[in-house]
C-alpha cells in the first residue's frame, strides 16, 4: 500500500498480481490494473508525476512497471528475474530504488535506476544482504537510504549526495517543460 504524495489517492497490491487505485475523497476504487502475474508486492508513487505508479511483481513474475494512473496505460517495465521487495523514488536524482529477494545471496540487492523518459537504465547494485531486503526507507533530506532484510541485517546507503555537480539548472519557468523528466 502508498499514499499518494498529495494524499487524495491509495494504490493497493494483492496476491492475484492486481493493483487497485482509491480516492479517498469519494472512498472508492477508481481503477483495476492486472499488473503482475503473481503478487504485487512493491508500490510507489512517483514525486515528480503524481498520475504514475512503480509496482513490483512477486518472485513468479519478477517485473518493475509503471503505470499512468488515469488511463491504465503501462508506460515501462523491466525484468529483474527476482521478486520485488520495495520501491522508492528519489525526487532530486529521479532515479528508482528496488529491493529484490531470491534464493540465492548474489541477487538479494538493491538496484539504482535512472529514469530518464520512465526508462529503466541501471546505475548501480547494492549488495550486503545475504537474504531478502525487506524494507526501505528513504532519509528526510533524501540522501540516504536505509534497508532491512530477513537476514536481520540493517544497511545505511548513502545513495544520493545533496552537492552534486550535475543537479538539474533550477528554472523558475513554469514553462520548462524539459525539467519535468531527465
Amino acid at each position: 500500500m502508498a499514499m499518494s504524495h498529495n494524499s487524495h489517492h491509495v494504490v493497493t497490491g494483492g496476491n492475484g498480481g492486481l493493483v487497485r487505485l482509491w480516492d479517498l475523497r469519494t472512498h472508492q476504487c477508481f481503477r483495476t490494473i492486472k499488473a503482475h502475474s503473481a503478487c504485487a508486492k512493491a508500490l510507489a508513487w512517483c514525486p515528480w508525476r503524481s498520475s504514475v505508479i512503480a509496482t513490483g511483481g512477486g518472485a513468479q513474475d519478477g517485473y518493475i512497471r509503471l503505470w499512468q494512473i488515469h488511463t491504465g496505460e503501462m508506460i515501462g517495465e523491466v525484468s529483474t528475474n527476482s521478486q520485488i521487495c520495495g520501491l522508492l523514488w528519489s525526487q532530486e536524482y529521479q532515479e528508482l530504488a528496488s529491493s529484490h529477494g531470491s534464493v540465492t545471496p548474489e541477487n538479494n540487492d538493491i538496484v539504482l535506476w535512472r529514469m530518464s523518459r520512465f526508462q529503466f537504465e541501471p546505475q548501480t547494485r547494492l549488495q550486503q544482504h545475504l537474504a531478502r531486503p525487506l524494507h526501505m526507507a528513504l532519509s528526510p533530506n533524501g540522501t540516504t537510504i536505509a534497508s532491512a532484510g530477513v537476514d536481520e541485517m540493517m544497511c545505511i546507503w548513502e545513495c544520493f549526495p545533496e552537492n552534486r555537480d550535475h543537479l538539474r539548472r533550477q528554472s523558475s519557468s513554469i514553462l520548462a517543460l524539459d525539467q519535468m523528466i531527465r
